[in-house]
């Protein structure tokens, strides 16, 4: 019995398990769509659960790229849980900084619900709150994992030549010192920009070289067809990965990157589809999006005009 439970072992530890890194787009207050999300990636196991636990194995990271608060009336509870998860598993969940996150920070509260509108002045009017110093010292605005640029909005290269590390900290620190003339974070900037996701493929390779990156993955502009898109690998080895489908219609996706390479898209409940990334041009699968429907253009495009 004792030999048969040594064989059994020294196979289970020489299985090799990929890096896996989850990303999830803007989530916009919509905490049970959220939970949804976050349940069919199999990091949280009770989507009903008032305080769900985040659940990650060693080789796994979960990055949210952003814009938790406004539209939906459950930001601010959103907020919430990533500062839990932030303590529980600082090493492995990251919370990227969106533009909605920075508007509340500044106090402008266009997309607030109504009955929302009191609870956010009183923590965002606080300068000792404990939400608002979350947001300015524990979230960061990009970051790099296995070759592939996570990041709200979009990178151009006039910013990312200063480095990752220098783009986060002038973050921080302008929105310690409510520097609103900060350029990152203007319209060009990583929490606005639309230009790379509109097909600016040569900024993005120019981007992703002089970060020493493959791909970037951002949320902001919504996808038409409720789904993941993908841009610029069919002329390049430098892609982009859009990930914002537009939770608030009820659209619900995620992806998993695995060894930077791997992409596996989710969406309602499955994985639609498994990519090779470094065989984009080989792979004859059919488009990730869906055909374009009228009523999704209509979505998205007001959605975009919003926030112009």
């Amino acid at each position: 019995m004792k030999a048969i439970c040594t064989v059994i072992l020294l196979v289970i530890c020489s299985v090799v398990v990929g890096k896996e890194v989850i990303a999830v787009g803007d989530l916009h207050g919509e905490w049970n769509y959220a939970m949804k999300v976050f349940k069919m990636l199999g990091v949280i196991n009770d989507e009903t659960a008032e305080h769900p636990k985040l659940i990650l194995n060693a080789n796994q990271t979960l990055i949210q790229t952003g814009d938790l608060l406004d539209r939906g009336s459950e930001g601010l509870r959103l907020l919430r849980l990533s500062m839990q998860w932030h303590e529980s598993h600082p090493e492995q969940f990251v919370q990227l900084l969106g533009n909605h996150e920075l508007m509340n920070l500044r106090k402008q509260y266009h997309f607030v619900q109504k009955n929302d509108l009191y609870e956010s002045k009183m923590v965002f009017g606080n300068t000792e709150s404990p939400e608002r110093n979350y947001l300015i010292n524990n979230v960061a605005t990009a970051t790099v994992i296995d070759n592939v640029l996570y990041v709200h909005a979009g990178l151009h290269p006039e910013h990312a030549e200063h480095g990752i590390a220098s783009i986060n900290a002038q973050v921080k620190d302008s929105l310690a010192s409510d520097r609103i003339s900060d350029p990152l974070l203007r319209e060009s900037g990583p929490l606005w920009t639309r230009n790379l996701a509109r097909g600016d493929c040569e900024s993005l390779e120019e981007t992703l070289k002089l970060v020493n990156a493959t791909y970037m993955v951002v949320g902001h502009t919504p996808q038409t067809g409720g789904t993941v898109n993908i841009k610029c690998l069919d002329d390049s080895r430098y892609g982009l990965i859009l990930i914002d489908t537009g939770i608030s219609y009820g659209y619900l996706s995620g992806v998993k990157i695995i060894d930077g390479k791997i992409l596996k898209v989710y969406r309602d409940g499955s994985t639609v589809r498994e990519i090779d990334l470094e065989n984009w041009k080989k792979d004859e699968a059919p488009k990730l999006i869906n055909p374009n429907t009228k009523e999704n253009m209509i979505r998205n495009i007001r959605i975009v005009k919003d926030e112009l």
